[in-house]
């Protein structure tokens, strides 16, 4: 638990709005490789999420374990929702590789999709990765009404509108940065096999159904594509939505021969980037763009433009309601130097950015990579728990600034390595809320606390002269502790 420890912490803690975080187990398994059941989906990585207006979170796919039990991880299809009231999953549609699976009617298996929707109507998802990581190219839409899966094709047959396979829509891909707005969806980059990655950025409506290219940096009324003005084409980058329909995108992979089966860190990067909705433009706001840097963690809870993370891909990610961006873990660097002969690693690090400040600040977790996770018991907080390291988890964020973490690839409670289905909470409103105190209130504290031990040293000084020898001189003077070192022997 966060407790306040002396006077000095107490002004610390004014200062900071907050020193700690608590993680809490709340569902699943601490192994890899669990089914599906009745309670909630199967170990997996690289799902697909939608949270409603209603607070349920949609996960759609992945790659992992279904209710049937062979051994072996496999792209999935399934859809499930999670009770934000009661915290517990439902499926909502078993897709084709489950023992219920009935209705053959659904987008094919694949991890790395993009999704959106409409809250109590429909949910979209388009694109991701095959077996062999090529890019998928149709885009689905599930009436939640009908409990039905249509393909976009089918629906404008359906709906009398002449659909022409030539209408305007992304070239397959996966694995690419995507953003779930009020009304659209939006797509940049991502991958369509192992030698390209792209840099265009589209929208699709969910109002009328149709996809629109927004930018393409090929076409000569694109603007220009100095570094600063435009990313670069990557895969498996963090996004967050931020306040005022902006939209932020971190780090990602951005050399096409680093295929994601190998898990090197050569081609990642660590750069942070703003897209502004209003007036279609990117902004380049910190980090660095063409190479993968060890990360400068500096001292937790403390701003500094020294810090930054350590480049990586398929973090998690969250906004709290004062706008800051976090960011947990991944698939990159911690403070090693990367070279074209390292492995990445998996990380457990907790970052805050400020889109404001332009700042990173490490809050909490882990400053090395291939963290394991610690457990303890089920909805228990703790500030000592933590999920471990691991990439491509499934991540929203909940009320009053509570966000969840579920799955991924990482280490499990044992010591293995694999596909995860734990559940876990960090709740941080009270940083959120906590405002800190003006500028006169502080300076009033610290005086306080100043002239509470003045006056505690002179009572301290007082007492000894008029009562004679201390406590600390009438102990056994003898007594030797073998973790001090002595002098003059």
């Amino acid at each position: 638990m966060c407790r306040i420890q002396s006077v000095y912490t107490l002004v610390f803690l004014y200062i900071q709005s907050g020193t700690c975080q608590e993680w809490a187990w709340i569902g699943g398994d601490n192994s890899v490789g669990t089914l599906s059941s009745s309670s909630g989906p199967g170990a997996r990585s690289g799902s697909s999420v939608w949270t409603d207006e209603d607070g349920n979170t949609w996960l759609f796919g992945g790659k992992g374990f279904s209710d049937i039990s062979d051994g072996k991880p496999k792209l999935l299809n399934d859809l499930w929702y999670f009770n934000m009231q009661d915290r517990k999953w439902n499926l909502v549609h078993s897709g084709t590789v489950s023992k219920a699976a009935s209705d053959s009617k659904a987008p094919s298996p694949r991890q790395q999709a993009a999704a959106c929707g409409f809250t109590k109507i429909t949910m979209v998802v388009f694109g991701g990765l095959d077996n062999d990581d090529n890019g998928i190219g149709d885009t689905w839409v599930y009436y939640m009404q009908k409990k039905k899966w249509l393909p976009l094709s089918d629906i404008y047959n359906y709906t009398s509108k002449s659909y022409n396979s030539s209408l305007e829509m992304p070239l397959g891909r996966g694995d690419m940065a995507s953003w779930c707005m009020l009304d659209s969806m939006y797509v940049f980059g991502g991958m369509d096999n192992s030698n390209k990655i792209f840099n265009d950025l589209w929208k699709f409506s969910l109002r009328d159904l149709r996809w629109s290219e927004v930018i393409s940096p090929d076409k000569p009324s694109s603007p220009n594509t100095k570094p600063d003005s435009y990313p670069q084409g990557r895969n498996g980058p963090t996004t967050w939505k931020g306040k005022g329909n902006t939209l932020f995108m971190f780090g990602g992979n951005i050399l096409g021969t680093n295929i994601r089966s190998r898990h090197l860190n050569m081609g990642y990067t660590s750069d942070m980037w703003r897209y502004l909705v209003h007036n279609n433009t990117w902004e380049f706001l910190s980090g660095y763009r063409s190479s993968c840097h060890p990360a400068v963690y500096g001292r937790k809870h403390e701003y500094s433009l020294d810090n930054h993370p350590g480049c990586r891909r398929r973090g998690s990610a969250w906004t709290d309601t004062a706008g800051r961006l976090w960011l947990y873990g991944g698939d990159g660097t911690d403070t090693a130097y990367p070279s074209v002969f390292h492995s990445s690693k998996l990380l457990s690090d907790l970052w805050i950015y400020s889109p404001r400040g332009k700042v990173w600040v490490w809050y909490g977790g882990s400053d090395e990579g291939d963290t394991g996770p610690k457990y303890y018991w089920k909805n228990h907080p703790r500030g000592d728990a933590l999920p471990g390291g691991r990439y491509e988890p499934m991540f929203w964020t909940g009320a009053e600034n509570t966000f969840y973490l579920f799955g991924g690839l990482g280490h499990d409670g044992h010591n293995h390595d694999g596909y995860l289905n734990d559940l876990w909470m960090v709740d941080l409103n009270y940083l959120v809320q906590s405002k800190g105190v003006p500028a006169g209130a502080l300076i009033l504290y610290l005086l306080m606390a100043i002239a509470l031990v003045l006056t505690m040293a002179g009572i301290f000084l007082y007492a000894r002269d008029r009562r004679g020898p201390s406590i600390w001189s009438r102990l056994d003077n003898s007594v030797k502790y073998s973790q001090l070192r002595t002098t003059g022997d």
